[in-house]
């Protein structure tokens, strides 16, 4: 029994250890290895502050980062910004002890690369999982595009929980805004795309889901002209979720 026991236990220890080691991620001389195997690159550049490319293996550059001096964390600490080239869609990772290292294990454990490429899909981890976080510089561009008189948000609870019923979004039962809803097909995939306007008729924001069975869209923000890629958790609730997101980041 005894015996039986410790080969049991050995197993469960082998299978961790397994497990770890495929994990392993080392970045070294501008690339990054994933169990021992060339994955990307991210090559640095600057001193205390400095910027980092995100590349294929090829070179095809994918994405940057750089400190954000007006966006920092609790202990004053500022915030590393990853912004990717094609979408534009922003991501802010904490700072840290050898940030390099942490950027390589986090491109590898969201899989942002297939082959030569970015991988759609580990962007949207990516995102998810270092969203876009607010600065004072940011919050001063809000207020001011909030007082103009072609971009006039309504004022109310923010705080309250926003619904969407048929066309009408409200927030703390205060109308704040409409949408509409459109689906066709096009370049062999059907795409689906959700409009959210304020109450003025200004369209402030519209999201885009590309493929019958997509859960991630690609929304695009007028007032700054962004684009950003949200993941949704329950396709049942799908605008409820983007017109959430959209009061969060002061779109909407």
């Amino acid at each position: 029994m005894k015996k039986l026991l410790l080969l049991f236990s050995f197993s469960i220890l082998h299978s961790a250890f397994s497990i770890l080691h495929a994990q392993k991620v080392k970045w070294e001389n501008d690339t990054v290895y994933k169990n021992n195997a060339p994955y990307c690159l991210i090559k640095k550049s600057g001193g205390l502050e400095a910027t980092f490319s995100i590349q294929t293996l090829k070179g095809t550059e994918v994405a940057v980062s750089a400190v954000d001096k007006d966006l920092k964390d609790e202990n004053g600490y500022p915030y590393y910004r990853v912004t990717f080239l094609v979408s534009k869609s922003i991501a802010d990772v904490p700072n840290g002890f050898n940030f390099g290292n942490k950027l390589a294990k986090a491109c590898v454990e969201n899989d942002i690369i297939t082959g030569d490429s970015l991988n759609s899909g580990g962007e949207s981890r990516f995102l998810v999982l270092y969203p876009q976080r607010k600065s004072a510089v940011q919050n001063m561009d809000i207020v001011n595009v909030a007082n103009n008189n072609n971009y006039v948000m309504v004022d109310r609870d923010r705080k309250g929980i926003v619904t969407v019923m048929g066309a009408s979004i409200k927030q703390s039962n205060v109308e704040i805004g409409s949408c509409t809803e459109k689906s066709g097909a096009g370049g062999g995939s059907t795409y689906k795309t959700v409009s959210f306007y304020l109450p003025t008729g200004t369209k402030c924001a519209e999201a885009t889901f590309t493929g019958a069975a997509a859960t991630s869209c690609t929304i695009v923000t007028f007032k700054d002209n962004g684009q950003h890629v949200l993941t949704i958790q329950n396709m049942a609730m799908k605008n409820e979720e983007i017109a959430r997101w959209l009061v969060d980041n002061y779109y909407l």
